[in-house]
């Protein structure tokens, strides 16, 4: 037989880790951290026999052979099985200790997924030969199947109501120990952060939308270098700006070295020491920016590639939405929209979808229409000047403005040795409070810094 054809499986380390786990039920505790669902074991009772563990784990309940086999009764599989004499033979000849049941789980993770990978590798056959898909749909759909594999995702079905409060309930009492892990991402802005009850949330999806030139790229920066300060990995999509210029603004924003002498090579003696000094920092810094995807399919295909590589992301900025085409065919041909809001709406679902996809938030930046420029006194932005699509509201879970009266003020814009004070402003929040909060703007350093009234 074509061993390239056998599917694979090790079925000798998968009786060495129910064996383990029986004579010694700790560890079950990190085994779950590499197993976490029945279907990594390819013999169906091993399956059936890690399923009933897994349920006595999550009923407090101990994991030995008599437990066990009680558990199976009820379940009317203990015969099928081959009764207790079955459960008693996993013990045989297996080495209880932590490093020799973790090294077998990891064989019976590595057989899984290249199982996985063989169906998969089936389902892109099938896509590829579909020519009613369109071309860049194709490119995306193969890439999250193989993306889902790598990441483990385990298929959800209906849960049981008892079971959704019991994972609340265990969020709460992590909540009330102070568990930090349970904490938003923090913004670096502690203002923000209280507002927002400790920061981003994964899976959300968060508009940063203003006026053209108020700063919305700075602030968005801003925040993914706070980010990328604590060691937390930051993706940034750029489609307006190239990635030397990205990384300039970055360079003289941690700096404080003003960008406009930076750029003409005029700054001070000080200023070249303060540069050199920041230089291996922001090097140091697990920021990776992408100025190449220019189309939504290339993007989130970009951004599925980002996080198996490098696991410590935990954010995603992309700069910004208007200019995001949905897919470009392979003879350049952008993808055909009744109108271009039916694109943005198209392109703000997809986003929101792989916000859930990958777990982190995404923050999206978004222009606004000219409305607040024709408004009377007040022109703070609403979400109805939303520019191109109410769908964005609809879609995003948290929507912030970013407001500079100055930037109504010919003679304060042009001043531009001062700071100014912005408002940020969270318009929508689908899982918190809404509220403004003010920051300081440095126009010269392309920085805002925490609000400080008499700077």
């Amino acid at each position: 037989m074509d061993a390239t054809k056998i599917l694979p499986y090790n079925l000798e380390a998968e009786k060495s880790v129910l064996g383990g786990i029986l004579l010694d039920q700790s560890l079950f505790s990190s085994v779950s951290q590499t197993l976490n669902k029945p279907d990594f074991f390819y013999l169906e009772n091993y399956q059936i026999i890690f399923r009933a563990i897994y349920d006595l784990a999550a009923d407090h309940q101990p994991i030995d052979i008599i437990s066990l086999s009680d558990k199976l009764k009820k379940l009317d599989c203990l015969e099928k099985l081959g009764g207790i004499a079955f459960l008693n033979s996993l013990t045989d000849d297996v080495v209880a200790s932590e490093p020799n049941v973790n090294f077998h789980a990891e064989i019976i993770r590595e057989k899984y997924i290249r199982r996985e990978l063989n169906s998969v590798g089936h389902d892109i056959s099938s896509i590829s030969c579909n020519q009613t898909i369109d071309f860049e749909d194709c490119i995306n759909q193969s890439q999250q199947l193989v993306f889902e594999v790598t990441k483990e995702k385990s298929q959800k079905s209906m849960v049981p109501l008892n079971q959704v409060i019991k994972k609340n309930r265990e969020y709460i009492d992590k909540l009330l120990k102070g568990d930090a892990s349970l904490a938003g991402l923090e913004t670096g802005y502690k203002d923000l952060d209280n507002l927002l009850s400790g920061g981003f949330q994964k899976s959300t999806l968060i508009i940063l939308a203003a006026l053209t030139s108020v700063g919305k790229t700075t602030l968005a920066l801003n925040i993914a270098a706070n980010v990328a300060n604590r060691g937390i990995g930051v993706g940034v999509f750029s489609l307006e700006m190239s990635a030397e210029e990205l990384g300039l603004r970055l360079w003289a924003s941690e700096a404080r070295v003003n960008i406009g002498k930076f750029r003409r090579g005029e700054q001070t003696a000080k200023e070249s020491s303060k540069l050199v000094k920041y230089a291996h920092k922001m090097g140091q810094l697990p920021i990776h920016i992408d100025d190449s995807s220019k189309s939504l399919m290339t993007l989130m295909g970009n951004a599925r590639q980002l996080l198996a590589k490098h696991n410590n992301v935990g954010l995603i900025v992309i700069d910004y939405l208007q200019l995001m085409e949905y897919g470009i065919s392979p003879t350049g041909q952008s993808k055909k929209f009744e109108n271009f809001q039916r694109e943005v709406a198209t392109i703000s679902r997809a986003l929101k979808l792989l916000a859930n996809e990958l777990k982190v938030p995404l923050l999206v930046l978004s222009q606004l229409s000219r409305k607040p420029i024709e408004r009377g006194k007040d022109k703070r932005p609403m979400l109805s000047d939303l520019r191109d699509s109410g769908a964005i509201e609809q879609d995003a879970d948290m929507v912030i403005f970013l407001h500079r009266d100055d930037y109504f003020d010919k003679e304060k814009k042009e001043n531009d040795a001062q700071s100014t004070t912005s408002e940020v402003i969270i318009q929508k929040n689908r899982n918190g409070q809404t509220g403004t909060i003010k920051l300081n703007f440095f126009s010269q350093f392309t920085r805002f810094d925490a609000h400080e009234p008499n700077y």
